[in-house]
């Protein structure tokens, strides 16, 4: 990295004399900083290359109506009040979900794992999780349906539809999923005259929903996994593919999905570094622009 920037030197004849020997950055040992962010998916990227690519990725957001956080509020107090409590529950969640994950081997033996913690706008904690799974491992599981399956390397849409399901359980036969898809599970409102949700970008929503209808799971090789949501109920074509039994178990929003797309979208920018936009002591000091925000 200290050569890149010798490098980046000598190679540009619009650099300020007197700004060179000044510029000032964040080592890889700050957290947040983009040497760190790098060295993270330098990491990541190890793994895949080591492990193949992932099998699932799990995404779980707190729910701030856990029981756990809401007997620790004080009166008139909300969740949003408290994030302590809240980030204090879900790390413990969490913990809970990769033991299950990897120790437990719910879905199969797990040779690697990677997973990364945001924080939305709204203030709640985000997991997101890639599980790669052993190509050779068979396991058996007593799943939340009472059925034993065989789980090794996802590859056929009965194993897709043994794992993650995309439709409103029936209210009589599991009334507490029901309750939990209905409330954790289901994408909001968007489309055509909803154009200030939050999803909608250039009148489309950014996430795809509201689905289509399909009687069958469908796979292909370098497409998203189009999950069965059948028409008998409206509100499937809106649901986020969950799995009935983690979804049970920890009341919360659980998104898991079959990783089967293997296409990425990469956009270069230039700089386009010339008179008008010199550079300057403004991008060649790490610690203002972290401050700011601007990296």
């Amino acid at each position: 990295m200290y050569q890149g920037m010798l490098d980046s030197i000598q190679s540009s004849d619009q650099i300020n004399s007197e700004y060179v020997g000044k510029k000032i950055f964040l080592p890889s040992s700050f957290t947040g900083s983009a040497r760190h962010m790098h060295q993270l998916y330098q990491d990541a990227m190890s793994v895949i290359r080591a492990f193949d690519k992932p099998d699932l990725f799990i995404t779980m957001t707190c729910n701030p109506h856990w029981p756990e956080i809401k007997q620790e509020l004080l009166e008139l107090q909300t969740p949003n009040d408290r994030p302590d409590i809240i980030v204090r529950v879900f790390r413990i969640k969490l913990k809970m979900l990769i033991d299950d994950l990897i120790k437990n081997n719910f879905f199969g033996k797990a040779i690697a794992h990677v997973y990364v913690i945001e924080f939305q706008k709204r203030g709640l904690a985000q997991a997101h999780i890639l599980l790669i799974l052993d190509e050779k491992d068979f396991l058996e599981i007593l799943y939340f349906f009472n059925e034993f399956i065989l789980i090794c390397k996802i590859k056929t849409t009965q194993q897709v539809d043994n794992i993650v399901k995309a439709e409103i359980p029936d209210k009589n036969l599991f009334p507490t999923l029901h309750k939990i898809v209905t409330s954790c599970m289901k994408h909001g409102s968007c489309g055509p005259g909803y154009e200030n949700s939050p999803c909608m970008v250039d009148g489309k929503c950014s996430k795809d929903f509201p689905k289509e209808y399909s009687e069958e799971t469908i796979l292909n090789s370098n497409t998203y996994p189009i999950y069965k949501r059948s028409i008998n109920n409206l509100d499937n074509k809106r649901v986020v593919p969950y799995n009935p039994y983690l979804s049970t178990k920890y009341n919360c929003h659980i998104n898991v999905e079959i990783c089967k797309h293997d296409n990425s979208l990469v956009t270069i920018e230039n700089l386009n570094l010339n008179e008008n936009n010199p550079v300057n002591e403004a991008n060649l000091n790490e610690i203002k622009n972290l401050e700011k925000c601007s990296i």
